[in-house]
């Protein structure tokens, strides 16, 4: 009887070790997913303007607060904060490629600008 009590406890605690460590990986998928939109964010220039690195300012804060929810064992908050961080790090580079793509516009629109004078 004693045995399969030792039997039974190892394997509850293989169980709950198991569970705790799948409730943990979302997190840390969206952890990877979050950091690589702020990655794309930077590398495309969102620190350079100012609409766009106020949410990736945003982005980096909550991805801090993520990390610290996780540590603290509190997943769904730290999913929900991971979540929130990527979709400022994603509207960061919307933003940034959107200004990107005003500009290429507004150079080609002078361009043919002086060109139609240059014809006349």
């Amino acid at each position: 009887m004693k045995v399969a009590i030792e039997i039974f406890g190892l394997s509850g605690a293989l169980l709950l070790i198991a569970s705790g460590c799948a409730g943990a990986t979302v997190p840390v998928a969206r952890m990877s997913s979050a950091q690589a939109a702020v990655r794309a964010a930077v590398e495309v220039g969102a620190d350079r303007n100012a609409r766009a690195s106020l949410h990736l300012r945003l982005a980096r804060e909550q991805l801090g607060l993520a990390r610290s929810l996780a540590r603290d064992g509190e997943e769904e908050r730290a999913t929900s904060m991971l979540r929130r961080a990527q979709m400022d790090a994603e509207l960061a580079l919307a933003i940034t490629r959107q200004a990107e793509a005003d500009e290429r516009a507004a150079n080609a629109a002078s361009r043919a600008r002086t060109v139609r004078a240059g014809a006349i």
